[in-house]
């Protein structure tokens, strides 16, 4: 800092208390767009947390029940997968599901995984999760994922939640509000009358809140140096 104002007050020929006054000003413009930059983050954030958990998607009603006894029936290797539309942009937070093991109750496990809907086929991969511990629900205890980070969806358009069974009859249970979509089976389209019960939580998606520093310091930055150029061509002018 020392060698810079040495270098103004050498070359310029800028009085130094003049100097001090115009760069406190140049400083304080230079600092407000900092000062808003972080009053509008801080607002967004307030904001992006006030509307968290948000419900994407269900198909449960509001007991959160399901059909235990009708459905899809999994054997060791098999995979079904049915489809939904995500109404806007989100990140998904926790998916819960209407799964039973009325054959291995306790010790019955599954993957359940996450996909783009490419023309009803199965298209990128968002991320899987592992299930184990499922347990014969009867219709309605709920196996939930919580604490899922990384996974966004987009606004209209539409996935697939696939369950793939570990072991022997791994049962997805029916939803009960009417629900009909797309299933696939083993990667094969099955137009069904049903689909098995879920639903898709998580946070309305927002652009990651800037470092104040780079965007902000930088204009910052600018704005006083061209405040200085310009004074110092009227103090030329002036001379």
């Amino acid at each position: 800092m020392t060698c810079a104002v040495n270098y103004i007050r050498v070359h310029l020929g800028v009085n130094m208390r003049k100097f001090s006054t115009i760069f406190m000003k140049l400083h304080t413009a230079a600092f407000l767009p900092v000062v808003t930059a972080l009053s509008i983050g801080l607002a967004t954030l307030t904001s992006t947390n006030a509307a968290r958990a948000s419900t994407i998607f269900t198909n449960f009603p509001a007991s959160q029940t399901y059909d235990c006894c009708k459905g899809y029936y999994a054997v060791t290797g098999s995979a079904a997968a049915f489809s939904f539309v995500s109404p806007g942009s989100y990140a998904v937070t926790q998916i819960d599901l209407g799964l039973t093991a009325p054959f291995n109750p306790g010790r019955a496990s599954a993957s359940v995984s996450l996909w783009t809907n490419v023309s009803g086929s199965l298209g990128a991969y968002l991320g899987d999760w592992t299930v184990s511990g499922i347990a014969n629900n009867a219709g309605s205890s709920i196996t939930t994922i919580s604490g899922i980070t990384g996974v966004y969806l987009q606004a209209g358009v539409s996935y697939f939640l696939q369950v793939t069974s570990f072991t022997d009859y791994v049962a997805w249970g029916q939803n009960t509000t009417g629900y009909k979509s797309t299933r696939l089976y083993n990667g094969v389209r099955q137009d069904v009358n049903f689909a098995g019960a879920f639903d898709i939580l998580g946070d309305p998606a927002t652009p990651p809140l800037p470092t104040p520093i780079g965007p902000v310091g930088l204009p910052g930055l600018v704005l006083a140096l061209g405040g200085l150029m310009a004074w110092r061509r009227r103090l030329m002018a002036s001379a």
